[in-house]
């Protein structure tokens, strides 16, 4: 599958409601977050988009997402897989190990955007409502990381992650 070059916003809705309604549409776009350029950035645009538009419907796609999260290297495909499965229900996956590891791993390094690592820190709160035996380690990554963040970052980690 091929994607002319740019997706207006309206294209990106119209290609949700796809998927809605082809499952087989929806794991084409899965295929493509493997390659390499501006496919895989379209796609997960578009499959992010879908999952603020219907949500649940990337939940079948939720452990491949969290398979394919350490070996993407594009950091706006990163953030919109992240956002992907911060809209679906990722907490009963079974590679919530590999999730959370991948996701501290963000926090900690200063490689990643600032939104991939803004995006890792949400879903980790989420995470760590479910499993409170991983707040020690997420609230210490949090405490390491603070001085070198950005503003929105830190206002978000002092407000949701450390005063809780």
């Amino acid at each position: 599958m091929e994607f002319r070059k740019g997706i207006s916003k309206k294209e990106a809705q119209s290609y949700a409601d796809r998927i809605l309604n082809e499952p087989g549409f929806a794991l084409s776009l899965v295929k493509l977050l493997k390659t390499e350029g501006t496919t895989n950035m379209k796609a997960s645009w578009i499959l992010s988009s879908a999952a603020e538009l219907h949500p649940g419907v990337l939940n079948p796609y939720v452990e491949e997402y969290i398979e394919l999260l350490p070996t993407i290297e594009t950091m706006g495909t990163k953030r919109e897989l992240i956002k992907g499965i911060w809209l679906s229900d990722f907490i009963h996956a079974e590679n919530l190990g590999l999730l959370s590891d991948t996701l501290l791993a963000f926090i900690r390094s200063n490689q990643q955007d600032v939104s991939v690592r803004y995006n890792s820190m949400k879903v980790m709160v989420d995470i760590c409502k479910t499993y409170p035996e991983l707040k020690e380690e997420f609230h210490d990554t949090i405490r390491t990381v603070l001085p070198y963040v950005s503003p929105t970052f830190r206002s978000y980690a002092k407000r949701f992650v450390l005063e809780k």
